[in-house]
This record gives structure tokens, sequence and C-alpha cells, in this order.
């Protein structure tokens, strides 16, 4: 049984590294059509081109976003149970290293999509205005900020939720100073007269002090079990706080970015607006 479970839990890994990976591939060959069309506008003019590459590239821009946004709002909503744990060691299993490297994942690859739609926006604007076109260049920059403003709308949201969740966790858990644990089993055992035996727990190998004199171990027992229990949770809460860091770290990014291409389409619009203005 124990070997079943396993055996669909892989199966279910490799179903979702599939997944991913295809979600790369979408997104980095949506971002080079993007890239190589500006290429060859800025050097080649309204020749490089052809319009109908437009629809085209627009369509891939728009299914990819869409995918990586429904992905990652998955993968929000299952880091969102981890406030339900009561322990540490429970919430650092929800809030696993798999779960914090997919919404990484989909956060920058939708980063990337933003970039690429402005980017792609100011090609259309700017075949708009190479064939005179100002008033359509004019209406298209406000119908791609309106798109684009939506997207940071979107962004915007999974990044509240997961700075929720960051504080939501961090006022639960607090911080620990590592080993603490061990202070008042080592006291007492050393006011009784020790020996010192080893326990290994996963990835470590402890001290423990036990007495000697009789009748002393087994009050101190249950302080070992508490303190081995201190340590592991000690260590989850370390290992919460790095995933946490990590996810704050890529909603940083991604507001950045996205708050950086608001700008620039704030220039355009502007631009534009004048040259149409110029032309009455």
């Amino acid at each position: 049984m124990a070997r079943d479970i396993k055996a669909i839990r892989q199966r279910v890994d490799e179903l979702r590294e599939d997944l991913q990976s295809d979600q790369i591939g979408a997104v980095e060959n949506a971002v080079e059509q993007v890239e190589d069309l500006v290429e060859r506008l800025r050097f080649h003019g309204k020749d490089g081109i052809k319009e109908s590459e437009f629809p085209v590239i627009r369509d891939r821009l728009g299914e990819a976003r869409h995918k990586c946004m429904h992905h990652l709002e998955d993968a929000v909503r299952k880091l969102e149970d981890t406030k339900q744990h009561g322990s540490p060691r429970k919430a650092e299993r929800s809030l696993s290293e798999g779960a914090v490297k997919e919404v990484t994942l989909y956060l920058d690859l939708l980063g990337k999509l933003y970039a690429a739609l402005v980017q792609f926006g100011f090609a259309q604007v700017a075949l708009d205005l190479h064939e005179g076109k100002c008033d359509v260049a004019r209406t298209r920059v406000e119908r791609i900020t309106k798109s684009t403003a939506k997207f940071r709308v979107d962004v915007g949201d999974i990044c509240g939720r997961l700075s929720q969740l960051d504080e939501s966790l961090r006022a639960r858990f607090g911080s620990v100073k590592r080993r603490d644990w061990l202070l008042p089993v080592s006291k007492a055992a050393m006011a009784a007269g020790t020996k010192v035996i080893t326990v290994r727990l996963r990835g470590a190998s402890i001290p423990i002090p036990v007495p000697t004199v009789a009748g002393v171990g087994g009050s101190l027992l249950p302080h070992v079990v508490e303190g081995v229990d201190a340590a592991t949770q000690a260590r989850a809460k370390k290992t919460l706080d790095g995933r946490l860091l990590r996810l704050t770290g890529a909603s940083s990014r991604a507001a950045a970015l996205t708050d950086q291409e608001a700008g620039s389409l704030e220039v355009l619009r502007t631009l534009t607006e004048e040259l149409a203005g110029s032309s009455e």
C-alpha cells in the first residue's frame, strides 16, 4: 500500500513538472516572437514584418497569460491552506519546497509576459505611427493601457495574498533560538551526575545527558521528549522563514516589473495624444 502511494505521488510530481515545462516553453516562445518582431520593425520598418503576425502573437501571449494565471491561482490557494495548521512542522510540510518553487515560477513567468505584452503594444503603436495613423495609435494605447492595468491588478492581488500569508504565519509562529531547549536538561543532569548518549534524529545526531543517579531518569525523560520536539519545531520555523522570504522576493520582482512597464505606457500615452493633437 505504501509503495502504491509513493508511486502515485511520484507520478503526480512528474505530471506537474511536465506541465511547468510546457508553460515555460510557451512563455519563452511568445516572448521570443515579440522580441523578434520588435527587432525586425526597428531595423527594417514596415517592410520587415507582416500584419498577419500581430494577431498570432497576440493570441499566444493571451493564452500563455491565461494558463499561467490559472496555475498560479491554484498554487497560491494550496499555500493558503498552511494557515490552518497549528504547528510549525505541519505548516512547513504544507508550505513545501515544491509549492514555493511553483508559485515563484509562475510569478516570474507572468512578469516576463507582462513586459512582452507592453513591448508588443509598443510595436503595434509604432506601426500605426509609421503609417501616419495617429488617432488609431491613440485608441490602441488606451486599449493596451486598460488591458495591462487588469493584468497588474491580477498580479497585485496574488502578491497581496502572499503578503497576508507571510504576516499570518509569522504572527502565529514567531521565532525561536535554536537549541535553547537543551539548557534545562543539561543543567538538571549535571546536578545529578551524568553520562552522555547520542540520539539520532533525521539529519542530526544530538548528545543527550542521562542521569546516573537512580530515580532521576524518569523525571527528566519528558523534558527530553519535549526538547526533541522543540528542536524539530525550531528547524521547521527556520525552513518556513526561508521559504516565505523567497515568496516575498518573487512578489517584489513581479510588482517592480509591472510598475516599471506601467510608467513606460504612460509616456507612450502622452506621446500619442500629443501627436494626434498636432495632426488635427
